[in-house]
C-alpha cells in the first residue's frame, strides 16, 4: 500500500469522522432546544396558575371590572390594570411560543379561545382599546385586534 492510498484512506476516515461529529451535534443541539423550549413553557405554566389562584381572590370585584358594572375607583383601576397586564402577558406569551414552534396548533387554539373569551367582557375591551399599544408586541395586537375583538 502506497502513501497515497494511505493519505486516501485518511481522508475518508476523517470525512466519516466530520459527518458523524455533524449528526451527533445536531442531535444534542436539538434536545437542547426542546428542554429549552419545556424550561421556557413550563414557567409560563406557572405564571397562569398564579393568576388563577388571584381570580378565586378577587372573584366578585373581576366580575364588576370586567362587565363594566360600575365605574371604579383608582385603587381598583390599578388593580384591574394589573390584573389585564398579567393575563395579556400569558396570551402574548403563547403567541410568541407559537410562533417560535414551542407550542403547536391546537394548544395555541385553545388559549386563544380563552383570549377571545376574556377580550369579550366590555371593561377588557375598554382596557385593551386603552393599554395595548403601551405593553404588547406589535405582532401580537395585530393578530389580537384582527383575529379576537
Amino acid at each position: 500500500m502506497s502513501i497515497q492510498d494511505l493519505g486516501s484512506i485518511g481522508e475518508l476516515i476523517a470525512a466519516i469522522a466530520t459527518v458523524a461529529t455533524l449528526i451527533y451535534l445536531a442531535t444534542q443541539i436539538r434536545q437542547n432546544t426542546k428542554a429549552v423550549q419545556s424550561s421556557n413553557f413550563s414557567t409560563w405554566i406557572d405564571a397562569v396558575h398564579g393568576i388563577n389562584h388571584i381570580h378565586l381572590e378577587i372573584a366578585d370585584f373581576l366580575e364588576d371590572a370586567l362587565n363594566a358594572k360600575r365605574e371604579l375607583t383608582p385603587d381598583e383601576f390599578w388593580r384591574f390594570h394589573i390584573h389585564q397586564a398579567q393575563m395579556g402577558y400569558s396570551f402574548e406569551s403563547v403567541f410568541l411560543f407559537h410562533l417560535n414552534g414551542t407550542v403547536d396548533d391546537e394548544y395555541f387554539q385553545s388559549r386563544m379561545r380563552s383570549a377571545r373569551k376574556s377580550y369579550s367582557y366590555p371593561g377588557s375591551r375598554k382596557w385593551w382599546d386603552e393599554w395595548a399599544q403601551h405593553l404588547y408586541d406589535q405582532r401580537f395586537i395585530e393578530y389580537v385586534e384582527s383575529d379576537l375583538v
